[in-house]
């Protein structure tokens, strides 16, 4: 959340625009006084300032300190932890293999770009999490992409594990 006084910071908005859908986000005009007293009884001292409320609530609401608009971006990053596994050709045999129980489904993304910011977002969030293991291919190998019949790169499989010995 974006407090101010004067003017909304432009990397605020742009933010705001980059974001929309993957983050909420919200600004307050603190010039009305009932709006800086809420400010303040956030915590926030002095403005521009703004105020992360992490989607996990058992973590507190914090004040970002930032120079720059990779400051922001950077720790919206930080926020969406996802946990989506670099595989390798070596080790894929291994992720398929942690599906465990029936009903769970893998994801594997096939891409040599980053990571999209939405699909983080998708994997960090905890209903997703607890049923679905995430993964990223980001080296071309053409025995995974016939093994999975991929015709595009970037692409994405998903399976579901059945029965009780792990099978897809």
């Amino acid at each position: 959340m974006h407090f101010y006084k004067e003017n909304k910071d432009d990397s605020w908005e742009e933010i705001h625009k980059t974001y929309k859908g993957i983050v909420l986000t919200a600004s307050m005009d603190c010039k009305r006084e009932e709006n800086e007293e809420y400010a303040k009884s956030l915590g926030v001292k002095k403005f521009p300032a703004i105020r992360v409320f992490p989607a996990n609530r058992k973590k507190r609401s914090f004040n970002l300190v930032f120079d720059s608009h990779e400051d922001i971006v950077e720790e919206i990053t930080k926020e969406l932890r996802a946990d989506i596994m670099t595989l390798s050709p070596e080790i894929l045999t291994t992720f398929i293999g942690q599906m465990g129980e029936e009903g769970r489904i893998g994801t594997i993304i096939c891409s040599d770009r980053q990571l999209p910011l939405a699909l983080k977002a998708i994997a960090s969030d905890p209903t997703v999490k607890d049923n679905t293991n995430f993964g990223i291919l980001s080296v071309r190998d053409d025995s995974i992409l016939d093994q999975f019949k991929v015709t595009r790169y970037p692409t994405m499989i998903s399976f579901v594990a059945v029965g009780d010995e792990g099978g897809l």
